[in-house]
């Protein structure tokens, strides 16, 4: 049980630093997300 506790503390540490050096790209993608959701919605209403 602690090693498994340890793996996954090291696998959310190794996650979270994937995320930091990643994140001007993330949240590009976001951002292009929701502004395609935002032009798709307009475009079903008109």
């Amino acid at each position: 049980m602690i090693a498994l506790s340890f793996g996954k503390t090291d696998i959310e540490n190794q996650l979270n630093e994937m995320v930091i050096e990643n994140k001007s790209e993330i949240v590009k993608a976001l951002e292009n997300r929701l502004s395609l959701n935002f032009e798709y919605e307009n475009l079903i209403v008109s």
